[in-house]
C-alpha cells in the first residue's frame, strides 16, 4: 500500500517571529513575508523547496529586541502570507509571482520573499521595475548566475541575474564563482560587479559601500542567495563556495542600503535544511527581520496599533 504523506499545517498569519494580534494583521501590517517553496532546477545539492518553513519555524526563537539598534521592531506590522506551491516551470512561476507582488505594492506593502530556489527572483523584479521607472537590483551572491541558459533552461537559478539585467541595472556582490561565459558579462553594461576577493580585501565601510551605493537607484530590491555567506557560517545551501562574507559584513552593506536608498522588497533563497543542523534556517530568519528593523528605524515606523 502506497503510503500517503502527511499533511503540512497550512502557513498563518504570525508564523513569522510567532507574532501574536493585532502585530500580525494582513491589513494593517506593513511587511509582508511570503514563503515560496518552489524548487525545479537545483543542479547540486537538493532541499531549498524546505527552506521557507525551516526559516519560518526558527523565526520564532529569534529575539524581538534587536541588538544592534537596541530596539524591538516587531510591532511595526509583519504578517506571514499563504505559502506559494506551485509546479509549473520557472518562467510560468514569474507570472504569477509578478502579478502576486505587484498587488502587494499598489497597496504599500514592503515584501519579504523567503525561498526556494534562486529562480523565483525574477517575477518580483519584473513587478518592482514597472512600478518604479529608477530601478535596480542588488544581488548579494557567490554566483554570477549569468548564463544564457544552464541545462536547458533559461529561467533557472544559473540565468537568474541574466534574466534580471534585461529588466534593470544589477549590482552584483560577493560572486567567487563563475564561468567563462559569465566573465564576459560581468562588470559591464548595467551590470556592476564586486567581487568576494575585493570586497574582503578592501575597506568595507570607506570604499566599498560607496561604491555599492553609487551604482545603485534610488528603489531597490534586493535578491540574496544565502551562499554568499562563507559556509563555515551558513552551511545549508545548495551550492556552497568557500571564501564567502561574514555576518556582520553582511549587514553592514543591508543597513547602508536601506539607509541610502528604497529598498522595495528582499528575498532570501537557497537555503537548505540540514538534518539536526539548524543554524543555516535560524541566520536567514535573522536576516530578514534585521532588513526589517532597519528599514522601520530609517522610516521612522511606530506600532500599527497605538495605545497597545
Amino acid at each position: 500500500m502506497d503510503q500517503v504523506a502527511p499533511e503540512l499545517p497550512q502557513i498563518g498569519p504570525g508564523d513569522f517571529l510567532g507574532l501574536d494580534e493585532p502585530w500580525n494583521d494582513p491589513e494593517k501590517a506593513r511587511f509582508v513575508v511570503l514563503p515560496v517553496s518552489y524548487e525545479k532546477t537545483t543542479t547540486y545539492i537538493k532541499g531549498t523547496a524546505g527552506g521557507p518553513r525551516a526559516i519560518l519555524e526558527a523565526s520564532r526563537q529569534v529575539e524581538l529586541f534587536d541588538e544592534e539598534l537596541w530596539k524591538d521592531f516587531s510591532k511595526v506590522g509583519i504578517t506571514t502570507y499563504p505559502e506559494v506551491l506551485f509546479d509549473g516551470p520557472p518562467q510560468d512561476l514569474a507570472l504569477h509571482l509578478e502579478q502576486e507582488v505587484a498587488e502587494l505594492f499598489r497597496r504599500g506593502k514592503r515584501v519579504v520573499m523567503l525561498g526556494g530556489e534562486h529562480s523565483i527572483s525574477l517575477g518580483p523584479v519584473r513587478a518592482a521595475a514597472r512600478y518604479w521607472p529608477e530601478f535596480s537590483v542588488l544581488q548579494l551572491d557567490a554566483h554570477a548566475d549569468l548564463r544564457e541558459s544552464y541545462q536547458g533552461s533559461r529561467f533557472g537559478h544559473a540565468s537568474i541575474a541574466k534574466r534580471i539585467s534585461q529588466e534593470c541595472p544589477i549590482t552584483q556582490v560577493g560572486v567567487r564563482s563563475l564561468s567563462e561565459e559569465e566573465a564576459d558579462l560581468a562588470d559591464k553594461g548595467n551590470i556592476t560587479t564586486f567581487m568576494a576577493r575585493d570586497v574582503l580585501a578592501g575597506e568595507l565601510k570607506k570604499e566599498i559601500i560607496p561604491q555599492i551605493l553609487e551604482s545603485l537607484e534610488e528603489k531597490v530590491y534586493i535578491t540574496f542567495d544565502v551562499d554568499v555567506f562563507d559556509p563555515s557560517f551558513f552551511p545549508g545551501t545548495g551550492t556552497p563556495e568557500p571564501g564567502g562574507l561574514g555576518w556582520y559584513q553582511v549587514c553592514d552593506i543591508l543597513r547602508a542600503v536601506v539607509r541610502e536608498k528604497d529598498v522595495v522588497a528582499m528575498d532570501i533563497v537557497e537555503t537548505v535544511p540540514l538534518s539536526g543542523h539548524f543554524v543555516s534556517e535560524f541566520a536567514a530568519a535573522r536576516l530578514a527581520y534585521k532588513f526589517i528593523c532597519y528599514t522601520a528605524q530609517h522610516q521612522k515606523l511606530g506600532p500599527i496599533v497605538t495605545g497597545k
